[in-house]
Order: structure tokens, then C-alpha cells, then sequence
């Protein structure tokens, strides 16, 4: 995007922590009242009381933090390599080495339908003695979705020795459904980051949320490996944590006893809490009206201009087959090249069969469909040119 999108409330929790000297060392999981906000929050979207602190551990975002988990979980010999992971596909390729260069893997590859993704693969796939399974519920990069009840059925039929990660990172637009309580299970890691939701991918900030054994590990690990997050965006965490909470709540405005939640470690006044609350509803529901808007138009676009084109259920970004080409890659090589437009190829996302090219809808693109059908049609006829010559 060439505007990022952190809201001006969590743009300010930064200045306020610079101006409370808040950037020193701090405890390797994160400061306490972050933690205690995320708990909160995460209970509240399963709609239980299931997670408190020891629950928590705040992360230096999704990719360090299933790196990590790798690292502690797979020491060698700890499991038989007559057993892999599973990883499924579409899936972020550094998500799959840092996993595959500690253990055995097994790529799943999941097919989606109207925006929504089949796992009868995976679970055909899964057996009592799989270690753990890495499953995106939301895919980049078509944003298609696994609807909550295959989630369930896939936490029903795993062995409760099964770790299952949950990369919950782009289940964030229009992610409105109710999540299953399942996922507080004690073999459930879930992860999350702030750089989907605001458009924030350089703040390196993220949590898991996991039985307290593995968290108390993380502990033991991020004391000796990266020291702990920056504490620099705690405030940041904490406050994002907060206020959605609220929107959860539907509260449309705060009180005092919205307030107290903060603790005497701020020193803010209710009128600070009422505006910024309001100034954060406003800029998140603009925003998320504008991204939806805009990705309607390009999708809309694309399907009228005769491109298969796949319409997200979650994500900012919309995935489109260009069939006028075999590889992806060449694709993106290609239009960079002779046009100065990056498109995101899918063969970066294990997507290996076909040319289908991943759009972000972060930025208004006035008729982004006609633009790049021109782009297209003019690289294509360059690039038979250049293979000729």
C-alpha cells in the first residue's frame, strides 16, 4: 500500500510510550497488562472465560513465533521421522521452512470453492501419530475461508497428542462469524498478528495463545534467543486489545469502568478514553468500508473482463488467473519488468499449478481491472516477442 493503515489511536500509543521513556528491557513474554488484554480479548471472541495470563505470550509477530514454537517442540529425536508434519497449501513459504528444516513435513494442498475451503484432504491425511498440524484458517492468498464447523470436526478427529497450529493472521475482513470454543483446546496453538488488521507488516508485534506448559516454555526460549519483544508497542497491544473488546461488547461509547481496565500505570483521564475509543471506531469502520468497496470493484472487474477470478471471504487481497500464461513467476517477472507493476505470483504460496496472481486492494487502483488487463495483453505480446528474438 502506499498509505499503511495504523489508526491514529495506535499511532498515538506510540508517541505516548516514547514520552513515557516505556522502551526498556521487559519480561520475555511481554508486559503483563498487554498479556491480561489479550486473554481478554481472545476469551471474548470465543465467547468463554477460557484464557487468562499464563495463557498468553506476546510475540515478535506470527512467523517468529511458529518458528519458535518449531525450535522448542522438535528438538532432535523427540518425535519418529516415520511421522510429518502437516502442513497444508496455499500456505507462506518462511511458515513452512521453519518448520520443514526442524522436522519431516507433508504439504497438504487444499482446494477452495465460492471462498470457502475443503479439508477433506487433510483430513484423510491426519493419523494418531501426526506430531502437529499447521493450518492457516483464513488462505493467503485468495482469502477463502474454513468454515467454523470443518474446524471443529478437524479438532474432533485429531488426537489429543496432535499439536495443532491455528494461523488465524488473515481472518480479520468481514470476519464476523462466531468461532468455535474448541479452539481453547489444549492441544490449539493459535497465532495471531497486528500487520493483517492495520496494515502494519514492519510491527514486529504478535501473540500465541496455548496451554500454559508451552507458554511457559516460550519463557524459557525468547529469554535466551531474542530477549523479548518491543516494548515500545505494549501500550499499542494493549490498547488494540482494549478497544476491540468494546466493539465485541458492542458498547458504542466507554465508562469509568472501561477506564480501570488500563490501571494506575497510565495516567489517563476518561475524556482521553471516550474520544480515542470513538476515533478508532470511526477509522476502523471507515477503512474496512473502503477496503471491502474497493475489493469489490476490482474483483467485480476482473470477472466482467472474463479473468477467473476468486472473491475472498477474509483478506485484503483478491486472486486472479491470468491463463494467458503458464508460470506465475515469469508473470510477475515479466510485468515488473516491462511495466513497473509488482503483482504478488502465486507460485510463492505453493499455488504450482497455473498463473494465478494475488492484487492487494490496500490502495484505491482507479479501474484496476482495465489497467491490468492492458498490462497483460502488452506483456504477453513482449514477452513472445523477446522469446522469439
Amino acid at each position: 500500500e502506499f498509505n499503511f493503515g495504523l489508526s491514529t489511536t495506535l499511532k498515538n500509543c506510540i508517541h505516548y510510550s516514547v514520552e513515557k521513556d516505556w522502551y526498556g528491557y521487559s519480561d520475555s513474554l511481554g508486559r503483563s497488562s498487554a498479556r491480561e488484554a489479550i486473554a481478554q480479548f481472545e476469551s471474548k471472541k470465543l465467547g468463554v472465560e477460557c484464557y487468562n495470563i499464563n495463557n498468553v505470550a506476546l510475540t515478535l509477530g506470527a512467523t517468529s513465533a511458529i518458528s519458535s514454537i518449531a525450535d522448542i517442540m522438535f528438538s532432535p529425536g523427540s518425535y519418529s521421522v516415520s511421522h510429518p508434519i502437516l502442513i497444508t497449501t496455499p500456505s507462506y513459504p518462511p511458515l513452512v521452512s521453519s518448520v520443514s528444516k526442524r522436522h519431516p513435513t507433508k504439504l497438504i494442498p487444499l482446494g477452495s470453492v465460492d471462498g470457502y475451503v475443503d479439508i477433506q484432504p487433510l483430513l484423510e491425511a491426519v493419523t494418531p501419530s501426526t506430531p502437529m498440524i499447521l493450518l492457516q484458517t483464513a488462505i493467503n492468498p485468495t482469502g477463502a475461508m474454513i468454515r467454523e464447523n470443518d474446524i471443529e470436526k478437524l479438532l474432533r478427529t485429531i488426537s489429543p497428542n496432535t499439536l495443532i497450529i491455528l494461523d488465524e493472521c488473515h481472518e480479520w475482513l468481514e470476519s464476523n462469524k462466531n468461532i468455535s470454543q474448541l479452539r481453547s483446546l489444549p492441544n490449539v496453538i493459535r497465532v495471531s498478528s497486528l500487520s493483517k488488521v492495520w496494515s502494519a507488516p514492519g510491527i514486529k508485534i504478535g501473540w500465541v495463545i496455548a496451554n500454559q506448559a508451552l507458554i511457559d516454555s516460550l519463557y524459557e526460549y525468547s529469554s535466551t534467543t531474542y530477549g523479548d519483544p518491543p516494548s515500545l508497542f505494549y501500550a499499542l497491544t494493549e490498547t488494540y486489545a482494549r478497544m476491540e473488546k468494546w466493539i465485541l461488547e458492542k458498547r458504542d461509547e466507554v465508562c469509568l469502568a472501561q477506564l480501570k481496565e488500563f490501571g494506575s500505570t497510565y495516567d489517563f483521564k476518561l475524556e482521553q478514553i471516550q474520544e480515542a475509543y470513538q476515533l478508532y471506531l470511526e477509522e476502523k469502520t471507515s477503512r474496512n468500508n473502503t477496503l471491502l468497496s474497493e475489493r469489490e470493484k476490482i474483483a467485480v472487474g476482473f470477472q466482467k473482463s472474463g479473468y477467473k477470478t476468486f472473491f475472498p471471504r477474509h483478506s485484503i487481497n483478491v486472486t486472479v488467473s491470468f491463463n494467458t500464461y503458464k508460470d506465475s513467476y515469469i508473470c510477475f517477472r515479466d510485468t515488473l519488468r516491462l511495466h513497473s507493476t509488482a503483482l504478488y505470483p502465486g507460485i510463492l504460496s505453493f499455488v504450482l499449478n497455473g498463473c494465478f496472481m494475488r492484487i492487494t486492494c490496500g490502495t484505491s487502483i482507479h479501474n484496476a481491472h482495465e489497467k491490468l488487463a492492458g498490462i497483460q495483453n502488452k506483456t504477453v505480446a513482449q514477452s513472445n516477442r523477446d522469446e522469439h528474438e
